[in-house]
């Protein structure tokens, strides 16, 4: 493992100091005619597999980087908060969303790369009434968190499978019996879990932690006024960060080294500076030191913090012009390593614009704007070098990223 790192590294460092960076997206791209809201997207840790889902319930997938996209044809019916997740490999694929006539929660999954799709409730007995539901995967495929609100605000239930999402079981913890907005994550084993949430008991932030794959969950945080957590954690669960935003508009984030053991405040770095906005976003790579915070202020521009010292000093990554003030979503992402990071989200105008990072991000450089749309997100693959974009428009629309290296001497001027 060591001699791997070793490698690792050295390849970085010619590839960093011989070669140069470019990174280019497509023009977006229909992958569907219907007029759905609330897309969202899933790939593989290649990049290779691609999936996609939105309210009509439609799941469109690709397997060839995104170039072209098929139907998998089965009939879900309409749907509202629609979410999907896939493991390492991009063989198991887990879609979840709320019933837009029954009002139940439905948990489709299938397991030959998203040909065929089976119904985790066919009798609709498990799951009950839901609202606002999440999921996620560890990267095997074969532990699965669900979690939702039972009503809009509501009780918060969580699910989980330890089969690849055959069966499904309720999870125990004392949960907020009336909560809104609720988060979920796990690690690469699927034995840490975090959750996140707002009470609308106390209004407060609520974090609760599982070390047993899910089974049993424990208060971990209940502090201040919250609104709309975001929660990131790392590949092996030792780094967690949870973002939000308090009343008064004020953004805070709170980080643990210890597997969800202890939390402690990590915006430090801005007290004193009324760093104040919405519609925070957050992400951290697979060893946790690099932590990326995104989010509309109250102007509204968009702020992006990077830190990289496992989130306890952040530093302003500049100015990236003014954010929709409604209507919109940001989301930021970075690969394993957290040298590439992305960001997607809505300008003033509501176009569509994606900002890139190669260095950590130190430095950033706009992709352009893709049209008008709402509700965009961005993942990318484990090294970075595959990105896709998605959003909602008229129609359902991506775009594709590709980093790519080319030796210096290509660009070198040639004398005779």
């Amino acid at each position: 493992m060591k001699f791997k790192t070793l490698y690792f590294f050295i390849l970085l460092q010619l590839m960093t100091c011989c070669f140069a960076e470019n990174v280019t997206f497509s023009p977006r791209q229909s992958i569907s005619a219907s007029a759905a809201d609330g897309p969202q997207i899933a790939t593989d840790a290649t990049g290779r597999y691609v999936y996609a889902i939105s309210s009509v319930v439609e799941i469109l997938r690709s397997s060839d980087f995104g170039v072209t996209w098929t139907n998998t044809g089965v009939s879900f019916g309409a749907a509202e908060d629609p979410q999907i997740t896939t493991n390492s490999s991009g063989q198991y694929v887990y879609g979840i969303w709320k019933d837009g006539g029954t009002g139940k929660i439905k948990i489709f999954f299938s397991s030959d790369f998203g040909i065929t799709w089976t119904n985790a409730d066919p009798s609709v007995t498990i799951f009950g009434d839901g609202d606002n539901p999440q999921i996620i995967t560890d990267s095997t495929g074969d532990h699965i968190y669900a979690i939702w609100t039972e009503g809009f605000p509501g009780a918060i239930k969580i699910f989980i499978s330890s089969d690849f999402g055959v069966s499904w079981s309720a999870a125990t913890g004392a949960f907020t019996a009336s909560a809104d907005f609720p988060q979920i994550v796990t690690d690469d084993s699927g034995q840490f879990g975090y959750a996140t949430w707002h009470s609308d008991v106390s209004g407060e932030l609520i974090i609760f932690t599982s070390s047993d794959f899910g089974n049993n969950w424990a208060l971990a945080v209940n502090t201040l006024t919250a609104s709309r957590p975001q929660i990131a954690t790392s590949s092996s669960g030792q780094y967690t960060y949870v973002i939000w935003q308090t009343v008064g508009a004020v953004i805070k984030i709170l980080g643990s080294d210890n597997f969800g053991s202890t939390w402690t405040f990590r915006d430090n770095s801005w007290t004193g500076k009324a760093i104040g906005g919405a519609l925070q976003n957050i992400a951290t790579n697979s060893s946790g030191r690099y932590v990326y915070a995104l989010w509309f202020d109250n102007t509204p521009n968009v702020k992006i913090f990077i830190s990289s010292d496992f989130g306890f000093t952040f530093s302003d990554a500049g100015a990236f012009g003014l954010g929709a003030a409604t209507g919109n979503i940001t989301q930021i992402t970075t690969d394993n390593i957290g040298r590439h990071v992305y960001a997607i989200w809505g300008n003033s105008s509501n176009l569509i614009t994606i900002y890139f990072s190669t260095d950590f991000g130190i430095t950033w450089t706009s992709a352009g704007t893709f049209g008008t749309g709402a509700n965009s997100r961005i993942v990318t693959s484990d090294t970075g070098q595959r990105i896709y974009g998605i959003w909602s428009s008229t129609i359902i629309y991506i775009t594709r990223g590709i980093s790519s290296f080319f030796p210096l001497t290509l660009i070198k001027a040639k004398t005779i």
